[in-house]
């Protein structure tokens, strides 16, 4: 049984070989690290460009405060609710379905715009949405964002899930040593981190033993 598993990781990790030297691997830190630069990049340029558009923030008008406060508090917002959903975790963003990916990024993205709009009406009782070009502006910040992001996503997600299949994101480990606890650690592994983790060495430095790969 111990050979047995010993000869499984080294047969994976020679088979793996030849692809990472062709490819190069993709760590999931910086795979969502960079949905995150693209989604706040989307977010706040969609909401700036549209008020400027709409002429309710200009450069050097005092007026344009409450569009400035409603900036910064979707902003605020936005990574509040990335942080509560994890919603740039790279792991977690491979592992997601699709579906659960465009859920969680349209809450993240539409969700700030909403809690504006929310604190808005809250603040402004006895105007109607109709009639406040406050509000308007929010909800086409939140139509623009959410569905840019909605789009975006929609055609990078496939793509992570192929490099999940070919085992391009993950992690790389090399265990040191062997015996049971190895054993355990590999068989653990197997069943439940295979799609992430990539076991790419198994090595036992004690006398009397051949040198693992």
């Amino acid at each position: 049984m111990d050979g047995s598993i010993y000869e499984t990781a080294r047969a994976r990790t020679d088979a793996r070989s030849s692809l990472h030297r062709r490819r190069r691997f993709i760590e999931p830190s910086m795979i969502g690290l960079t949905f995150l630069v693209a989604d706040a990049t989307l977010f706040a340029l969609s909401g700036l460009l549209l008020a400027f558009r709409t002429e309710l923030l200009t450069v050097g008008d005092a007026e344009s405060m409450e569009t400035g406060l409603a900036l910064c508090l979707g902003a605020a917002l936005f990574f509040g609710l990335c942080r509560l959903f994890d919603a740039h975790d790279g792991l977690k963003m491979i592992r997601r379905s699709t579906v659960v990916q465009l859920l969680v990024t349209l809450a993240t993205m539409a969700g700030p715009v909403a809690g504006v709009y929310l604190i808005c009406s809250v603040l402004s009782l006895q105007i109607t949405w109709h009639g406040e070009p406050v509000l308007r502006w929010l909800l086409a910040w939140g139509i623009a964002s959410g569905g840019g992001a909605l789009a975006f996503h929609a055609m990078a997600h496939p793509m992570l899930r192929r490099w999940r299949q070919v085992a391009l994101t993950g992690h790389r480990v090399a265990i040191v040593g062997s015996g049971e606890p190895a054993q355990r650690l590999i068989e653990w592994l197997r069943a439940n981190a295979d799609d992430i983790v990539q076991v790419v060495g198994v090595f036992d430095d004690r006398r009397g033993r051949e040198p693992d790969r």
